[in-house]
């Protein structure tokens, strides 16, 4: 059993549930806005979630950083060599794009979401305005990469790489920053998951 610290709303949170979902995991959510901050500190010092607690038999393991948490749950619980692979190549290119995912991508949306969403005045129009065209410029990578015919983001497969980026592309369709249309390789991939276990509860549910 894996219990999972944080908040479904959030999208680092989420990446955590769906890898678990994808994987047939055993879990529960530990909602951290009823947990005491002092117990969350304990479980990691930055207190940030996503937290997990891995329980085999007497032995717990903790862990937090989301995407150590996923490559730890594909490591451990992926039941074939595709979603994960172990070969150093395709691995390599699968943490890629889930480095690229929590930097690059992650710094373009930063000022426009926490504007909108976050109701944080601390950034300038210019940085808002700035943020919307590389977000859409980090977006036409993506429509790049999946205009090469390929079907997923790092193989013909799913694999973790595309977890993150998935969850990117949700948040940037709900935020409405761009017209969808004019990026059809990247709704045709975005819509070929919804049959994914766990895509419409943890991705496709209207939370940015």
């Amino acid at each position: 059993m894996i219990e999972i610290f944080g908040a479904c709303t959030s999208i680092n949170v989420r990446k955590v549930l769906w890898v678990s979902k994808i994987l047939g995991v055993d879990y529960k959510v530990c909602d951290i806005k009823k947990l005491d901050r002092e117990v969350l500190h304990q479980l990691n010092p930055n207190g940030l979630a996503p937290v997990i607690i891995d329980t085999n038999g007497e032995s717990q393991f903790v862990l937090w950083e989301s995407n150590t948490i996923i490559r730890y749950l594909a490591e451990r619980y992926a039941n074939d060599d595709e979603f994960y692979p172990t070969d150093s190549i395709k691995r390599a290119h699968i943490n890629q794009w889930i480095d690229w995912q929590a930097s690059d991508l992650n710094a373009a949306w930063r000022p426009v979401f926490q504007t909108r969403f976050r109701n944080d005045s601390s950034f300038s129009e210019q940085q808002v305005a700035q943020s919307i065209q590389n977000w859409n410029r980090l977006i036409a990578i993506l429509e790049g990469q999946l205009q090469s015919g390929q079907k997923y983001i790092a193989a013909n497969h799913i694999t973790l790489a595309d977890v993150g980026i998935c969850l990117s592309i949700n948040r940037w369709i709900e935020s409405k920053v761009s017209q969808p249309s004019a990026f059809p390789c990247i709704m045709n991939y975005f819509n070929s998951f919804n049959e994914v276990s766990g895509f419409t509860e943890y991705v496709n549910n209207g939370v940015p």
